[in-house]
């Protein structure tokens, strides 16, 4: 009787066993998700631990990890099967990950440039997603959204195509639906209406033509743009002086613009003390930071090169604002005032080629006082024409 006793009992420990495993696996697998890069290309760089890593097509990634791409990089990664992230080129982003898909919490930290997402399913309740900046902090269940940081303007700009964006900042908070466009600058959120909802990651747009071709720099020969008439990000370095890309070209456009605005007739003269003067800094490093009551010294062919875009001049001590600039050799020494109390964020949302072969950038910006109780919007077009380089240089606004 003893020994028909014995199977039955190796039978409920073995049941037992079975039991308290799959109890360990589900709590285990309690805290994973999946968050897989699905492609790259150009220059990626992955740090993790503080520490450079290979990064491969199919590899996992964990929380923590904070992706680069350079001028030429593109990645895409494939989180809980459901969701993409896609970065385009100079953009720095970091994943913070909690939980599981059901129960737990995604973060998208970009820290600088161009990320797309898109979350094909509506969120489980027990979880979220959110993409942070610097300024902004952007709430989704399920949609298709665009999120650009500018830190030199501490500006995020997101694009909603599908679904609807929660926008928060230290001072509001606002519902951005599909087909709005949200400008925060610092803790202010202006939303109009989306121009275009096409995303700027290449490869989105719908009958792209690649060229097979660069265009010759000593011509006006028109460049042919990688998306036809539509200008794609990659391009801009190959159409401007100075090799701009998108985000210099919004931060140049919005310093013409603002010289312009205020009735200044020489953009050189204006731009500089606008950008070194006016709580603002180049979108590059000083070579050296200056002492009190001093903003930094510049590197003059550095900012040559750059204004080119805007001008053939080159800076001379007559082109400077008295007290507020100076030039020592071959570096310009900019001074901090108080004299003004407006500054604007631009974004660039279209350009495209006109009829007889110039730029045409349509783009919005903001004016506001510092005290932030008032802010004026505007919307115009920048007319870019090639120079005697083949170059595009600013002409003017409308």
């Amino acid at each position: 009787m003893k020994n028909k006793k014995i199977p039955v009992l190796i039978g409920v420990v073995v049941l037992i066993i079975v039991a308290i495993i799959i109890m360990i696996m589900a709590v285990t697998n309690k805290g994973h998700r999946v968050i897989k890069v699905e492609s790259f290309s150009g220059e990626v760089a992955l740090e993790r631990d503080a520490s450079p890593k290979d990064i491969f097509e199919d590899m996992n990634l964990k929380t923590g990890d904070t992706i680069t791409t350079g001028a030429d990089g593109l990645i895409g990664l494939l989180v809980d099967a459901d969701k993409n992230i896609a970065a385009i080129e100079n953009t720095c982003f970091a994943i913070v990950s909690e939980g599981n898909e059901k129960e737990g919490a995604l973060k998208i930290e970009l820290k600088y440039g161009t990320s797309l997402i898109e979350i094909k399913n509506k969120l489980p309740d027990g979880s979220s997603f959110e993409v942070e900046t610097s300024n902004a902090s952007l709430s989704v269940r399920g949609t298709v959204f665009e999120v650009t940081y500018i830190p030199e303007a501490n500006t995020t700009i997101l694009k909603v195509t599908e679904g609807i964006v929660q926008a928060d900042t230290s001072a509001e908070s606002k519902m951005i639906n599909a087909g709005e466009m949200a400008i925060i600058t610092d803790d202010t959120i202006e939303v109009t209406e989306l121009a275009d909802d096409s995303t700027t990651v290449p490869g989105e747009e719908e009958g792209a033509n690649k060229s097979s071709g660069e265009a010759d720099s000593t011509t006006q020969e028109v460049p042919q743009a990688s998306s036809g008439t539509y200008i794609n990000d990659e391009d801009w370095p190959n159409l401007l002086k100075g090799g701009s890309d998108k985000t210099q070209l919004a931060y140049l456009l919005e310093v013409a613009n603002r010289c312009e605005y205020e009735g200044e007739g020489d953009y050189l003269k204006g731009g500089l003390y606008w950008m070194c003067v006016e709580y603002r800094q180049p979108p590059f490093e000083p070579v050296e930071k200056m002492g009190e009551g001093e903003a930094a010294a510049y590197d003059v062919a550095t900012l040559n090169e750059i204004f080119s875009f805007l001008t053939n001049d080159t800076i001379s001590e007559e082109k400077l604002s008295a007290g507020a600039n100076r030039l020592e050799g071959d570096r310009l020494i900019c001074t901090i005032t108080d004299e003004v109390d407006r500054v604007a964020s631009a974004a660039i949302y279209e350009a495209y080629y006109g009829e007889a072969g110039e730029i045409i950038v349509d783009y919005q910006f903001n004016v506001a006082h510092m005290d932030l109780t008032e802010t004026e919007q505007y919307r115009k077009l920048a007319y870019l024409i090639p120079d005697e380089t083949g170059k595009y240089v600013l002409d003017y606004f409308e």
